[in-house]
């Protein structure tokens, strides 16, 4: 989203072709001029404070008070509140789902004062409304006040049509309009879940433009959370054949995550031989030579003083990858009482070291 505010109508800095997000925005353009408060909601670095300071910009007053309050800092000062009383302020309560209700009490009894000065009191949350008063997480004095003054602002993978305008605008800011998006980048880009939202796609335009010397962003250029979900809306767009690629190759980058690279837990998690396993890997260019083949979990060594633990890791030494015939380096370590950690390197067969066979540690040192 741009920080340039249009002087008629702040609302237009708000970049979106979404017609859920327009529909939000006139709701909150017809609520600017008078005080009343609303809940905003929506998951991180959808826009929530962008929105909330530009309802305070088009309430006709934007040099009046705009003050914040977090469930770190919930308390209400006297001069703020004085104030937002005398200039008709705005309040943001951000992150409500992080406030107690007794915190939420305190403040809503700091501002029965306020609410008769004409104060707005715009409440942000990533959990809905109907959550929080389920859950017994909302003053009911705020949940009748904001009743039917609630607007959610949609994640960015729900609405990929505002990719091309808000990267638009991103390149503006940064005077680095000439910039082209190569069509494997855009493709990249629209199947990414963007579980950071448009805060998320702004961080990655940024340090992209800080690799693209040649003036063309391409994928290797992007640095994206590899182990966000795809989007469905993208997915859907595919044929079916890329989509079951797009989302098995997600599923393999939070499996290997999740088991630290080590192939073997791999194969057992995912139900699958580990030859099947690296075919599929190999396949989306996720295998790669120097492979572990064995991360072993720390042992008690015998005889050895309580809480001393002796690793054993197994890396492939052949830089061709995986085979029958190699050799492997071993490297044992044993952390001694007294700190000093004695440490030896072997080569042993592949094979002994595929089986997981246990090799004695080095003695630890006195």
């Amino acid at each position: 989203m741009s920080t340039s505010i249009h002087p008629l109508d702040p609302f237009d800095a708000f970049i979106t072709r979404d017609a859920v997000v327009l529909q939000s925005l006139a709701r909150l353009r017809s609520w600017s001029k008078s005080p009343v408060g609303l809940l905003l909601t929506g998951e991180a670095g959808v826009g929530k404070s962008f929105a909330a300071r530009l309802l305070h910009l088009a309430s006709g007053s934007p040099s009046s008070s705009f003050v914040t309050r977090s469930a770190a800092e919930p308390d209400l000062p006297a001069s703020l509140r004085a104030t937002l009383e005398q200039d008709a302020g705005t309040l943001v309560l951000d992150g409500l789902e992080h406030w107690s209700l007794e915190s939420q009490a305190a403040l809503v009894h700091q501002l029965v004062s306020c609410t008769g000065a004409s104060v707005r009191i715009i409440g942000m949350s990533r959990i809905s409304m109907a959550r929080l008063y389920r859950e017994d997480r909302l003053h009911p004095l705020l949940a009748r006040q904001w009743a039917n003054r609630v607007v959610e602002i949609p994640p960015l993978r729900a609405r990929l049509d505002d990719l091309a305008p808000l990267i638009e605008g991103m390149l503006r800011r940064a005077r680095r309009e000439a910039v082209q998006l190569h069509a494997t980048t855009w493709r990249a880009l629209a199947t990414h879940g963007w579980p950071g939202n448009v805060r998320e796609l702004r961080r990655t335009i940024d340090a992209a433009l800080t690799q693209a010397v040649d003036g063309v962003i391409e994928p290797r250029h992007l640095v994206l959370d590899r182990l966000a979900p795809p989007s469905l809306e993208a997915l859907g767009e595919l044929p079916f054949m890329a989509m079951r690629k797009a989302v098995d190759a997600w599923y393999l980058r939070r499996l290997l995550h999740e088991t630290n690279d080590n192939l073997s837990e791999a194969a057992r998690r995912s139900a699958c031989s580990r030859k099947v396993l690296r075919e599929r890997l190999r396949r989306h260019g996720l295998y790669r030579a120097g492979w572990t083949a064995i991360a072993e979990p720390a042992v008690a060594l015998p005889g050895a003083e309580e809480g001393l633990r002796r690793s054993l890791l197994v890396a492939v030494a052949s830089p061709q990858g995986v085979s029958e015939s190699v050799s492997v380096s071993v490297s044992v370590a044993c952390p001694s009482a007294s700190g000093v950690v004695a440490a030896e390197e072997r080569v042993v067969p592949w094979p002994s070291a595929r089986l997981g066979r246990r090799l004695e540690p080095p003695r630890a040192a006195a």
